[in-house]
């Protein structure tokens, strides 16, 4: 029996090894400058084979291969575990049949309602509905611990006040607060009184489509909202750039072109970007004049710019257009605000962008995990960088506790008196 188990370790470790030189190369082939930013590529391979030799399981790899992606300091790069791959929902009855056989299955993705940004030092609740607003949840509340992790040790990880912890802890967070449906997640809350709340909150499908998988990513819970506020403006908001949206959006811009509102708001705060291509679609609604291009895509093959075709003009929004963004918009979030932005088409409220704006692929590595790799660098139309730079919002809205307790929302209260301006020229 030892000589069996002997046989399946090594094994196992040659299959960690291999998964490191597959990840090494495919980075080695696709990054967009053949200097790696400055780093000896061959030396980061050399340097870490060991430890990758030693790793006798994929978990044990993982911690390798972000060292290994940690050297070029972009965005973009990450290990996928394999486990978020599998679905926890096996029917057999579907699996077994003629039809089920070339049916992937995967779990519908739900969602708690929670909306948290790092405010004055706290994890604060901006946004509550859903699950959460029905057990009582409130904007103002502080989150202090998400199944038994303590909020202030996931933020220690991070120096103080900087980007990385303003991105990171609340993106940790709003991973916790989607997951499988009808499954649960316990938070513990502060309230605004300092009184301490638990919480078991349900994942539900009522705020959600689920995406099924795709391009390697796992099955992904979709969230569009359009509507038209008490103000007047309409506004759409929707937490990614997947296919999903887009009927939605199109149909949300024929019904914003025919209502002729008097402006409109585009939330992308926390939407961390998607298909780029969905970024030019959303733009066409927005723009008449023809051969813009929202940016500029740069490879080792060649570059390739984003052309924007306009819509027609009964699918077309020619008024004041506000653009909500935060420090956890990123990617086609950027290239979306900082074009139009740049066109003087809109005019952007709230945040700093992330300043992760580079398009990728995933692959499958030969364990199982996957492999997010850069595979293009992205420009702006005037030619700056959005990596690392991100987009600076025309209006910087300042955000406390006390104003989400109060049931404000700072960037979209901004934004509205904003749009509600540019009406009183004409009416004057």
């Amino acid at each position: 029996m030892w000589f069996f188990v002997l046989l399946l370790g090594c094994a196992s470790k040659k299959l960690q090894v291999e998964t490191f030189e597959e990840a090494w190369t495919t980075i080695n082939e696709s990054f967009p400058y053949e200097d790696f930013n400055g780093v000896d590529w061959v030396a980061v391979h050399d340097e870490l084979l060991p430890a990758a030799k030693k790793a006798k399981s994929a978990e044990e790899l993982r911690p390798v291969l972000q060292d290994m992606i940690s050297n070029l300091e972009v965005s973009h790069f990450g290990i996928i575990p394999s486990e978020e791959y599998e679905s926890p929902t096996e029917d057999k009855d579907v699996t077994d049949s003629a039809e089920g056989a070339s049916k992937a299955l995967y779990s519908q993705q739900g969602w708690v309602g929670i909306e948290a940004r790092w405010i004055e030092k706290q994890l604060v609740v901006t946004h509550s509905q859903g699950s959460a607003a029905a057990a009582g949840v409130l904007p103002g509340w502080t989150i202090i611990s998400i199944e038994g992790k303590n909020i202030e040790d996931i933020a220690s990880r991070y120096n103080e006040g900087s980007t990385e912890r303003a991105f990171n802890v609340p993106r940790y967070a709003l991973s916790k607060f989607e997951g499988a449906e009808n499954e649960e997640v316990a938070v513990v809350f502060q309230d605004a009184a300092g009184n301490s709340q638990e919480r078991t909150l349900q994942y539900s499908t009522a705020e959600t489509v689920t995406a099924p998988p795709f391009g390697n990513l796992p099955a992904t819970g979709i969230r569009f909202h359009h509507e038209q506020l008490d103000e007047g403006p309409h506004i759409i908001a929707f937490n990614v750039f997947l296919m999903p949206i887009r009927e939605p959006m199109a149909k949300a811009f024929q019904e914003i072109a025919s209502a002729q509102p008097p402006g409109l708001i585009i939330d992308l705060r926390g939407n961390p970007g998607g298909l780029i291509d969905l970024g030019v679609f959303l733009s066409s609604h927005l723009i008449a004049e023809r051969d813009l291009d929202l940016g500029e895509q740069i490879s080792r093959d060649g570059n390739v710019f984003l052309t924007i075709y306009p819509r027609p003009e009964n699918l077309r929004f020619d008024g004041p257009v506000a653009i909500l963004v935060d420090e956890l918009s990123a990617s086609t979030s950027e290239v979306t605000a900082g074009g139009l932005q740049e066109f003087g088409r809109v005019t952007v409220f709230g945040q700093q962008t992330a300043g992760k704006a580079l398009p990728s692929l995933i692959k499958e590595l030969p364990n199982g995990d996957r492999l997010q790799y850069v595979l293009f660098d992205l420009k702006k139309p005037s030619g700056g960088r959005y990596e690392g730079a991100g987009v600076t919002p025309d209006t910087t809205v300042f955000r406390t506790k006390k104003a989400y307790v109060d049931g404000t929302d700072p960037e979209l209260a901004a934004a509205v008196q904003w749009i509600l301006e540019q009406q009183k020229p004409a009416e004057e």
